[in-house]
C-alpha cells in the first residue's frame, strides 16, 4: 500500500514538478502516484455525473448549498480513498506501462548495440518488408 494522496498535488504545479524530478530516479514509484492521482480525479468525476443526474431526483426538503458542498467534499474524500485501494487498477496499468516501456527500450538498445554484420543478416532473415 502507498502513502495517502496529498489532494493539493493533484492540482499543484510545484508538486507535479517535484514529482517529474523524482521520476529521473524511480519511474516506477511515480507511475503508482499518477496513476492513483489519475484515479481519484476520475472517480472524481464519475461521482460528480451521478450527482448531476440526481438533481431532479433531490427532494427540496433538505436542499441547501452547504449540503452539496459535503456531498462534494465527501465525495473527494471518497474517491481520494477508492484510488488508494486500487479500486479501478488504473494505477497498476500505468506502472505496468512504463514497465512495458523500460523493456522495449532495454529491447531496442540491445538491437542496434549489435553490429552492422548481425543487423543486416538479421534484416535479410525477415525480409526487407521489417525495415
Amino acid at each position: 500500500m502507498s502513502a495517502p494522496i496529498n489532494p493539493a498535488a493533484t492540482y499543484d504545479f510545484n508538486a507535479l514538478a517535484e514529482l517529474r524530478s523524482k521520476a529521473r530516479g524511480n519511474e516506477e514509484a511515480v507511475a503508482r502516484k499518477v496513476g492513483e492521482q489519475f484515479e481519484a480525479m476520475f472517480i472524481d468525476m464519475m461521482m460528480s455525473s451521478v450527482r448531476e443526474a440526481n438533481k431532479p431526483l433531490k427532494s427540496d426538503l433538505f436542499a441547501s448549498s452547504s449540503t452539496d458542498t459535503y456531498e462534494e467534499m465527501y465525495h473527494k474524500e471518497l474517491s481520494l480513498h477508492l484510488a488508494t485501494q486500487g479500486s479501478l487498477g488504473i494505477a497498476d496499468w500505468v506502472v505496468e506501462q512504463v514497465q512495458t516501456r523500460k523493456t522495449q527500450s532495454k529491447a531496442l538498445a540491445d538491437y542496434q548495440a549489435q553490429s552492422p554484420t548481425q543487423t543486416v543478416g538479421l534484416k535479410q532473415g525477415l525480409g526487407e518488408r521489417y525495415e
